[in-house]
């Protein structure tokens, strides 16, 4: 939705056609690097990338995606010349990762389980504001010396816009009993945390997704028309 809205020069939807019940779940996405890459941390990266502009690649699911997104996003709080290597979808690109074809690859820990039980890619570092109690000993990016990047998958629940309060405060209700029986515990098999929040909050977290990838879609130049 959030990229939709950044990226689309028309998009089907507005905001505005929302009002928010409950965020679901969320998984942050880290910097993935094929095993054998020269590359062991974060900053080994960053310093190529300023020694070699426009020589680093990265892998994506295709322009738009939340890979890209992220990657996009990491260049320009890096002052880096990154070079967008999109694929159609996300096997193929961590194919070609895994491969060496690819230098490095944003994408969430559940997509790349396999090649990491392999000890065929590493992760350097995760786009969010801490570490993930699911791979511990990776940093996040701000404790690497790159703030303010964090870019995850995530999911929300939302009613169209006029729902009746009584509606959505019922609607948040059953959610969160669900999520304390363990309703949502599908979720954390696909390596998505439960995440339920007010409906105030849900509403600020994704108006702060849209203006932050709105900006990173700008001045990446970024379309997805």
């Amino acid at each position: 939705m959030a990229i939709s809205l950044a990226a689309m020069k028309s998009p089907p939807f507005r905001a505005a056609d929302f009002v928010p019940v409950a965020m679901i779940g969320i998984s942050p996405y880290y910097l993935a690097v094929p095993v054998n890459s020269p590359f062991r941390s974060l900053a080994d990266v960053v310093a190529s990338a300023r020694a070699n502009p426009g020589r680093i690649t990265y892998a994506t699911a295709g322009t738009g995606s939340m890979s890209h997104m992220a990657a996009a996003l990491f260049g320009l709080s890096t002052q880096t010349n990154l070079v967008h290597v999109p694929y159609r979808g996300t096997g193929p690109a961590v194919s070609d990762l895994i491969a060496g074809h690819i230098h490095i690859l944003f994408e969430q820990a559940a997509t790349l389980a396999g090649s990491l039980a392999n000890g065929q890619v590493r992760l350097l570092a995760v786009a969010a504001a801490r570490r993930s109690a699911r791979q511990p000993a990776v940093p996040t990016l701000a404790e690497t010396g790159v703030a303010g990047v964090e870019a995850a998958y995530w999911s929300a629940l939302l009613a169209p816009a006029g729902t009746p309060r009584n509606a959505i405060d019922r609607l948040h209700a059953e959610l969160g009993r669900a999520t304390s029986q363990g309703g949502l515990a599908e979720l954390e098999r696909f390596g998505i945390d439960p995440w339920v929040l007010t409906p105030e909050q849900t509403g600020a977290f994704v108006s702060s997704e849209i203006a932050k990838w709105t900006r990173v879609a700008a001045q990446a130049q970024i379309s997805i028309d």
